[in-house]
């Protein structure tokens, strides 16, 4: 009975993290690009606007140079093209950083072209602790450039019952001291 409640809680706290990396991470970051897409564009029909009721020239240049600044602080979330074995080692300082073990799938052959801007699909696999994997994901949020993560799987790693107190346990751990994950981070790469 007393096995059941640690498995119940132990399900709730990763459900309760999981929906806190969804709501505290990736839904202000989707948040924050969709604004900023949607300033750009009422800036763009504005100029648009001003250009048909015949505005002056000089007018015109500096509306469209306030709108060059702000498409200049969009394309930052974009990777650089040629560029990717720096994202690689960016991705691999912050799994060393966080003390986690990583594998890295990303073939930038497998993206798709939409207008100027590749999005090409990553698989980062990471194990550790509970608070070093946060601790990744917000750093990967802190990154210039933007992963749009499309998917999370949290499980944890290979445990053994013991009839000696039924928890669970690595084999040859005689106690747990923090329940080590294994993550899987599946999303989306933007290039330029």
């Amino acid at each position: 009975m007393q096995n059941h409640r640690k498995y119940i809680l132990i399900f709730l706290i990763l459900l309760i993290s999981s929906l806190a990396l969804i709501m505290g991470i990736i839904k202000p970051c989707l948040k924050k690009t969709r604004e900023d897409n949607l300033l750009i564009q009422n800036q763009k029909q504005t100029i648009e606007k001003l250009l048909a009721k015949g505005q002056s020239i000089n007018h015109n240049r500096q509306n469209l140079e306030e709108v060059q600044k702000n498409i200049d602080v969009l394309d930052t979330i974009f990777l650089k093209t040629g560029e990717e074995l720096n994202f690689i080692m960016d991705l691999e300082k912050a799994a060393q950083k966080n003390n986690l073990e990583q594998v890295i799938k990303f073939d930038n052959n497998k993206g798709t072209q939409e207008a100027e801007i590749t999005m090409v699909p990553i698989d980062l696999q990471i194990s550790g602790n509970l608070k070093n994997i946060i601790a990744y994901i917000n750093m990967l949020e802190t990154f210039d450039y933007s992963i749009n993560l499309t998917k999370i799987d949290i499980s944890s790693q290979n445990r053994k019952k013991t009839k000696k107190n039924g928890l669970i346990i690595k084999a040859g751990e005689e106690k747990i001291k923090e329940m080590d994950l294994a993550v899987r981070l599946s999303g989306i790469t933007y290039w330029k």
